[in-house]
């Protein structure tokens, strides 16, 4: 890429690299907030998204019934599932799980 010489080539360039700071200062902000005492996780199917610190591998990702983001949960044996937490989960949010047909068949289980 050439650089610019004259005056106005000069402050259009500065312009766009300050808009480029503001945005990646701006993305950092966000991350900080969302993954602060969280972790990240990639789901068998190649999801990707940020769960409750406590996450641990084997915990299942569940939609209940009238929420429209995904929660972890943990299988307790025959005693039920322990809730982990709400979780971020790219592409699965605000009802696209459902939209895309993943919620898979209605089942009830028991909170410990």
């Amino acid at each position: 890429m050439e650089l610019p010489t004259d005056l106005d080539g000069k402050m259009k360039m500065l312009k766009l690299i300050t808009r480029q700071l503001a945005v990646g200062y701006e993305f950092g902000d966000c991350f900080m907030t969302c993954s602060f005492g969280r972790c990240f996780f990639i789901t068998c199917a190649g999801y990707i998204g940020w769960a409750p610190k406590d996450a641990q591998e084997g915990d299942r990702l569940c939609l209940f019934s009238g929420s429209d983001i995904p929660y972890l949960i943990r299988p307790k044996g025959n005693e039920g599932f322990l809730l982990i937490g709400a979780c971020y989960v790219h592409g699965l949010m605000n009802g696209k799980a459902r939209e895309l047909g993943l919620g898979g068949e209605v089942e009830s289980i028991s909170l410990v």
